[in-house]
């Protein structure tokens, strides 16, 4: 038995001896590129338009497109979309995320304020953008206007601001 033993102790005691050790190099690499750089091109501009006894609504599409909705006329002058220009690393994506929640304006000669919401941009449904061979791209901003009636929304112009954030993917 103690011959057994001995045997058994060579055979299995020994495999601790039989170790290896492997030491392997890895490599570690890093790239730092151009951080995104947005610049506002165009104020999203709902332009001119007057309030009937019920309101309604103002919509600026991304492709600059105005309409209106409800009892709401518009009248002659400037409109457009909110209009950025990005630069960044070419062929890379960033995604675009646009206000989540309504934006208020308001009436530089009063305290009156209208509601600007369902914000839209110019990637079809996405917003998921990729910058070009030269590092670019144009991102449009629309959005809907509510109006209320004329007592309520007075004469005047009406200003504020939003928030959006771009982000590399």
């Amino acid at each position: 038995m103690n011959r057994f033993l001995y045997i058994a102790f060579l055979l299995f005691g020994s495999f601790n001896f039989c170790q290896s050790q492997i030491i392997v190099v890895g490599h570690i690499f890093a790239e730092v590129v151009e951080n995104l750089t947005i610049t506002e091109e165009a104020q999203l501009n709902f332009g001119r338009f007057a309030p009937m006894e019920s309101g309604g609504s103002v919509i600026v599409a991304p492709d600059g497109v105005r309409t209106s909705s409800g009892d709401v006329t518009l009248t002659p002058g400037n409109s457009n979309a909110g209009s950025f220009y990005v630069t960044g690393q070419k062929l890379a994506y960033f995604t675009l995320n646009l206000p989540t929640e309504q934006t208020i304006i308001s009436n530089s000669g009063s305290s009156k304020t209208m509601v600007v919401k369902d914000w839209v941009c110019n990637a079809n449904g996405s917003v998921k953008y990729s910058l070009s061979e030269n590092g670019t791209q144009q991102v449009t901003i629309g959005a809907t206007l509510m109006v209320n009636s004329l007592p309520e929304n007075p004469r005047g112009l009406y200003t504020g601001s939003y928030v959006i954030r771009f982000d590399y993917n």
